[in-house]
């Protein structure tokens, strides 16, 4: 394992695989990128598995729009269904 010097609040040295993991947990999902038709369509192709709902969530927005970067991540979609099964209870 390699160190960099990555700047902090107090000045210690970081490993950049630990710092990129701590990143990418602190930034908070966003469900206004995901599409709600596709996303409703993808877990119902996915027979109601959410691990691989956004694989196929991937596919179908590829089919529509022939881009492969949805635009939204898996935690963006994860909250789309959190919040769709709160607001069905």
């Amino acid at each position: 394992m390699t160190l960099d010097i990555i700047p902090t609040e107090d000045a210690k040295l970081v490993d950049c695989e630990s710092f990129e993991r701590r990143s990418n947990t602190m930034a908070k999902a966003d469900i206004s990128k995901v599409i709600p038709s596709l996303a409703r369509q993808a877990l119902k192709l996915a027979g109601g598995d959410r691990k691989a709902a956004y694989s196929r969530y991937i596919q179908l927005y590829f089919r529509q729009t022939g881009r492969l970067v949805p635009g939204c991540d898996n935690k963006d979609l994860q909250a789309f269904y959190e919040k769709e099964r709160d607001n069905d209870a």
